[in-house]
């Protein structure tokens, strides 16, 4: 429960966010990779490790034995498992299976999440943690919810609800929100500067004063606005942040479709206007949290008189990925990474992906260790004297490393704290299996980006089906590797495709006797 608070709460930092896309979304790419070779957008590699990916995911072998409580029964875990290893050609015998496989697990797939949930708390089964938690909140957001809908839902589910459930409960009404058709939004957008169609103002457009009426009906400020009018938009969607975030999409394409068609600007308010019930909400495109703080720790925000470096350049191919439209946002990010971390002799482009993936997966003991040692300090006790004397945050995470191999009582309560710590002993134990199995997963989340840049640049398909997941996914681990990047060319001077390497030889060698501890895998 603590694990799923955390991966529906905006806020939390890039090493405790969620990296996947759920099962049923996965085998959806699938299905859409198979259309995108048979239109040579993709090769039919692509198709391949998209099932090798939902293999995993399910957990499905030949004996099926074990597997995602999700799929149900034996009978269809064996047969996902056959169509996932044959070739998938679109429009197939096994395509057309494989699609009526997912249509039969989005009726039941969190219903059975419940039940597995209500055996391993009789002691029946044991599930995992971290997988469930993965599982779960992936399919949640994978078919529309949004972060701001579902933190609030399951915090009053686990911590204000005056009837106590269990989770086994609480994912059985996450089912049932799963099970009930998208809601229709209005939402009321005004405008500063609004150019008209060449026959007037488009279906949904209403006046300056029918605008300014209904946000004073709906008891919100009116000092500040200047609008010349305002135009309805209605939206299907899962929640009302979501149907915001899918107009500020429109709004966005309206205002490309002006640039090009007008010597005109459309310029719509900062905010904008939900019906019934009547709530405001920002318009502005959320922020996908690409964080380079390295930029501000080494005085690097403003540069004069340098030459524009190949680390320069990159981080202004990334800034779109941050917030801007999903088309703009995959192919700027992917064309970052693409730019500094390809090297001579590739001859895949996505090996720039890998290498960014171990840049993260290297940066990941650090990144945790440095976030508990905040924590242990707010605490106190004798540990957070230790951590106020650390100069650095690397003394900062070898402290907290200490500790925990020790075996200390540390002073945590809070659930995800302690799972931080659990993860923390997992990878000390055993660093290059555990590193390696983050790289892995990384690696995924990397070529889904690319795979998705592809379909947009090479397909012209700017609503490809896993589109906006990968962008949830990727945008703060490229956030992360970009921050690697950037401080060891500007502490240290080396190029992108070094660290890189570097990072590739200490996932290598990780805990060999010879080789650097957990927190200095990049130094």
């Amino acid at each position: 429960a603590a694990r799923l608070l955390e991966f529906f709460d905006i806020r939390a930092p890039w090493h405790r966010r969620l990296w996947a896309t759920g099962l049923i979304l996965t085998l959806r790419e699938t299905i859409e990779a198979s259309d995108m070779v048979a239109a040579k957008v993709l090769f039919q590699n692509s198709v391949k490790a998209l099932a090798d990916t939902a293999i995993v995911l399910a957990g499905i072998d030949p004996g099926v034995t074990s597997g995602d409580p999700g799929i149900g029964s034996p009978a269809y875990k064996k047969k996902l498992h056959k169509l996932l290893q044959s070739d998938l050609l679109t429009r197939s015998i096994q395509y057309l299976e494989l699609a009526q496989i997912i249509s039969d697990l989005e009726t039941r797939y969190l219903l059975n999440w419940s039940a597995a949930l209500q055996a391993n708390a009789a002691g029946t089964i044991t599930l995992k943690a971290e997988r469930t938690a993965r599982a779960i909140a992936s399919h949640l957001f994978d078919i529309g919810f949004s972060a701001e809908f579902l933190f609030g839902w399951f915090r009053y589910a686990v911590n204000d609800n005056p009837i106590p459930q269990t989770l086994s409960e609480i994912i059985a009404d996450a089912h049932s929100l799963t099970q009930s058709a998208p809601k229709e939004f209005e939402v009321l957008v005004p405008f500063r500067e609004f150019p008209a169609n060449q026959s007037g103002t488009p279906e949904g457009w209403v006046g300056a004063s029918e605008v300014m009426n209904f946000v004073r009906a709906g008891g919100f400020p009116t000092d500040g606005i200047r609008q010349i009018g305002g135009m309805w938009i209605k939206i299907s969607a899962r929640d009302p942040w979501s149907a915001v975030e899918s107009v500020a999409e429109i709004i966005e394409r309206f205002s490309s479709r002006v640039r090009l068609a007008t010597r005109d600007r459309l310029l719509p308010l900062p905010d904008v206007y939900v019906k019934n019930p009547a709530k405001r909400y920002s318009l502005r495109q959320k922020r996908r949290r690409v964080e380079v703080d390295a930029l501000y720790r080494e005085n690097q925000l403003y540069s004069f008189g340098k030459a524009v470096s190949r680390v320069d350049s990159a981080i202004e191919l990334l800034s779109p990925l941050d917030d801007s439209t999903h088309s703009t946002a995959v192919a700027g990010g992917w064309a970052a990474i693409e730019a500094i971390l390809t090297a001579p002799g590739d001859d895949d482009r996505l090996q720039a992906g890998y290498r960014m993936a171990n840049l993260v997966a290297a940066s990941f003991p650090r990144a945790e260790l440095t976030s508990l040692s905040y924590k242990l300090q707010e605490l106190g006790g004798p540990l957070a004297v230790v951590l106020v004397a650390s100069n650095t945050n690397r003394d900062r995470a070898v402290a907290v490393l200490s500790a925990i191999r020790s075996g200390q009582a540390l002073p945590f309560t809070r659930a995800a704290d302690l799972a931080a710590v659990e993860r923390i002993r997992e990878i000390s134990a055993d660093p290059q299996k555990k590193l390696n199995d983050i790289s892995a997963h990384l690696s995924t989340v990397f070529r889904g980006l690319y795979r998705n840049r592809n379909i947009v640049l090479h397909g012209g398909k700017t609503g490809a089906v896993g589109l906006r997941s990968s962008l949830r996914n990727a945008a703060p681990l490229v956030g992360a590797g970009m921050d690697r990047i950037a401080h060891a060319w500007f502490v240290e001077g080396l190029e992108p495709v070094q660290i890189a390497a570097r990072a590739s030889v200490r996932l290598a060698t990780a805990g060999a006797a010879d080789a650097p501890d957990i927190v200095d895998l990049l130094m």
